[in-house]
């Protein structure tokens, strides 16, 4: 996200804000369950692949590395926490509101960034991948994503 958004910034010569929200929680058996229920023609994960590979990836590339990531993510600058992401449509709503009132203080992409290159956390654990979670009933969905360089 912060490649790209700052790619764009320097393209145009814009200052970008970012909004970030982070779950609350991540809930494994629940974000497992839509990846069953997912069609094998899915580009996302499914469980084409067979359930147990599906799985394992699922656990050991996605959900494992981005709970250690959470916290991180959870003391990024102007981060939003939310249970959104397993609650359905109320505590989406009540999202929606709290953002609409949020948006004008986001952090600059720049906070972000910088928060992130100094984070102690990612330093120590290099490793990393992204989980996503999506709002049940909406379109609303999120990614996590560790910095770049994690992936060195």
């Amino acid at each position: 996200m912060c490649r790209v958004l700052s790619g764009i910034a320097q393209r145009h010569r814009i200052r970008i804000r970012v909004q970030l929200v982070v779950p609350q929680r991540l809930e494994m058996e629940t974000a497992w369950q839509r990846i069953c229920e997912r069609k094998a023609d899915d580009l996302a994960l499914n469980t084409s692949m067979g359930e147990a590979e599906a799985l394992r990836v699922f656990r050991n590339v996605f959900f494992e590395p981005c709970a250690q990531f959470l916290p991180v993510a959870k003391a990024l600058p102007g981060a939003v926490v939310s249970a959104a992401f397993w609650e359905g449509r109320e505590a989406s709503a009540l999202l929606a509101s709290k953002l609409a009132v949020l948006s004008t203080a986001a952090p600059e992409l720049s906070d972000v960034e910088h928060a992130l290159s100094s984070s102690r956390a990612i330093a120590a654990n290099p490793a990393g991948s992204y989980v996503a979670a999506e709002i049940p009933g909406t379109r609303l969905h999120v990614t996590l994503v560790p910095r770049p360089d994690a992936y060195v």
